[in-house]
C-alpha cells in the first residue's frame, strides 16, 4: 500500500501504554468476544489449530483455551506488553499487516475488534484466506462506519468555533456492505455479516475520549495533529453535560 492512513507504529505505542489498563476498560471487547465465541462454537464442536489475531491481553484467547483445551492455540499481538498479560501458552509477536507466508493450516481464525486499524483490508482478508485450511473458518469483529459519529461532529464543530486548524480525530471505518464485497473478492464463499449498535453515555465528551485512550483506541491517523490545540481542548473541557454516542460492532463469519 503506497499511502497508508493508519500509523501502525503509533498503534503499537498506544497498545503498550494501555496494557495495564485494558482490563478495566474492556466492556466492548467483552461484549464482542461473547458474540464471536457463540458463532465459533455454533459452527463446530472442535478445531485442531486456532489463531487469535491482535489478541491484546487475551480476552478471546482465554475463552478459546477453556472451550478447546486440546487444541493448538496461538495468540498474537503487535505489543509485547499486551502479550505479557496474555494467558496463551503459544504466543507470537505479530503485526497483522505483515503475516508471514508460512503461517498457514488453521481451522479457526479469530480477531476481536482489531481489524479496523488495518490499512489494506482487501489484502488482509486475502492473507487470512491463505492462512485457513480449505474448510477453515474466520470469525472476526471490527468497528463499523457509524461509530463515534457524535464525537466526530462535535470535534469538527468545535474546531470551526474556536478557529482551530482542522485535523482528523476519528478514524474512518468500513461499512458492513463494503466489508461483504471485500470478503467476496478475497475468495470467501460462505459469508455472514452482522452489525450491532452499542449506545454509550459519559459525563462529558472528555470522559469518552479518555475511555477511548484507556481502551488503546486513541487516534492513530498519520494526518492527525500530534497535539490538540489548547483552545480546542479548553472548549471541550467547558462542556460539562452528559454526552451520548454509539459504536457499531460488525461481526463476520466467513469460510
Amino acid at each position: 500500500m503506497t499511502n497508508p492512513i493508519f500509523n501502525r507504529a503509533l498503534l503499537k505505542i498506544h497498545r503498550d501504554n494501555t496494557s495495564d489498563k485494558i482490563k478495566q476498560h474492556d466492556f466492548l471487547l467483552a461484549l464482542s468476544s461473547h458474540q464471536l465465541f457463540e458463532h465459533a462454537t455454533a459452527l463446530r464442536p472442535s478445531y485442531n489449530n486456532i489463531i487469535d489475531l491482535g489478541a491484546r491481553s487475551g480476552l478471546m484467547t482465554q475463552k478459546l483455551i477453556e472451550q478447546y483445551p486440546s487444541s493448538h492455540i496461538i495468540s498474537t499481538d503487535m505489543s509485547e506488553e499486551m502479550l505479557k498479560a496474555n494467558p496463551a501458552k503459544h504466543q507470537l509477536l505479530l503485526d497483522e499487516e505483515n503475516i508471514p507466508s508460512g503461517l498457514t493450516g488453521f481451522d479457526l481464525i479469530t480477531s476481536l475488534l482489531n481489524a479496523h486499524w488495518i490499512n489494506d483490508l482487501p489484502q488482509f482478508f486475502k492473507n487470512i484466506k491463505k492462512m485457513l485450511n480449505p474448510d477453515g473458518v474466520l470469525v472476526l469483529s471490527l468497528f463499523g462506519s457509524p461509530t463515534l459519529k457524535n464525537l466526530r461532529s462535535l470535534l469538527l464543530a468545535s474546531e470551526i468555533e474556536t478557529g482551530s486548524i482542522h485535523s482528523p480525530h476519528i478514524s474512518p471505518f468500513v461499512s458492513a456492505s463494503d466489508l461483504y464485497k471485500i470478503l467476496q473478492h478475497a475468495g470467501f464463499s460462505f459469508i455472514i455479516v452482522e452489525n450491532d449498535t452499542i449506545e454509550v453515555e459519559y459525563d462529558n465528551p472528555i470522559a469518552l475520549m479518555r475511555e477511548l485512550k484507556n481502551m488503546g483506541e486513541s487516534n492513530n491517523l498519520f494526518t492527525a495533529h500530534p497535539i490538540m490545540p489548547k483552545k480546542l481542548w479548553n472548549k471541550l473541557l467547558s462542556i460539562q453535560e452528559p454526552f451520548t454516542d454509539s459504536f457499531e460492532i460488525i461481526t463476520l463469519v466467513a469460510s
